[in-house]
């Protein structure tokens, strides 16, 4: 609107001097002041500038005041977080600064049992969302896909410097060993995994928590470099 400008001043100043922000009294300032708007402006008008400015009514005993809203503020660092439930199902890619309640108020809405799989200081979750837009089933959710897996992997080795120590001490030879059979280990994992929930979910038992466990090891073993 032309005279949003003039309605926020007015506002304002009818604030400072103790005169209540009514619709009518910022209408009286803003008139005093452009004459020219009395044949088009109104205290609809007026209200419906306030409101899309984030300003709301409040009732006194005499009338209805116009009052700016303040924002909240947040204060401590964000998180993004990669949360699953059973092996192989969909991933959860999201953010919050209290992923330990973030996490609580998920598991009221989901009957599976869930878990983070991976947690990044920072916000961080539009910039992974474009990374993974193609696997994306709705909203926050992804299917569980290899890039995906790759991607927590490689965050998880950054943050096991004690294997460096084998990178040293270890022999081209060595390393190139440990690597066939770590990739062994993923492949029979996978395949593992697959069996267990194909299974859990023909006889509708539970997974076993023994195998997010084993899961959780293996993806914690980075690759060792050549």
């Amino acid at each position: 609107m032309k005279y949003t400008n003039d309605i926020i001043s007015a506002h304002k100043a009818l604030t400072e001097c103790g005169t209540p922000a009514t619709s009518s009294n910022i209408l009286a300032v803003v008139e005093k002041n452009h004459p020219e708007c009395r044949a088009i402006l109104t205290n609809k008008g007026v209200g419906q500038t306030l409101r899309s400015m984030g300003f709301v009514t409040r009732r006194t005993s005499k009338n209805r005041v116009w009052i700016k809203l303040k924002r909240r503020e947040h204060h401590g660092p964000v998180y993004t977080y990669f949360v699953q439930g059973h092996p192989l199902t969909p991933v959860k890619i999201g953010r919050a600064r209290n992923i330990d309640k973030r996490l609580a108020a998920l598991q009221t809405a989901n009957y599976q049992k869930l878990r983070f799989l991976l947690v990044l200081e920072g916000d961080l979750e539009s910039d992974l969302h474009c990374l993974f837009a193609k696997h994306r089933i709705e909203g926050e959710w992804f299917h569980w896909c290899d890039e995906i897996k790759q991607f927590i992997y490689s965050q998880k080795q950054k943050r096991h410097g004690c294997w460096h120590l084998v990178n040293v001490y270890c022999t081209s030879e060595e390393r190139q060993m440990f690597n066939e059979w770590h990739a062994k280990a993923y492949l029979a994992l996978d395949k593992l995994t697959d069996w267990v929930t194909h299974t859990s979910f023909k006889f509708d038992v539970d997974i076993p928590e023994e195998l997010q466990v084993l899961q959780d090891y293996v993806c914690q073993v980075p690759w060792l470099e050549d």
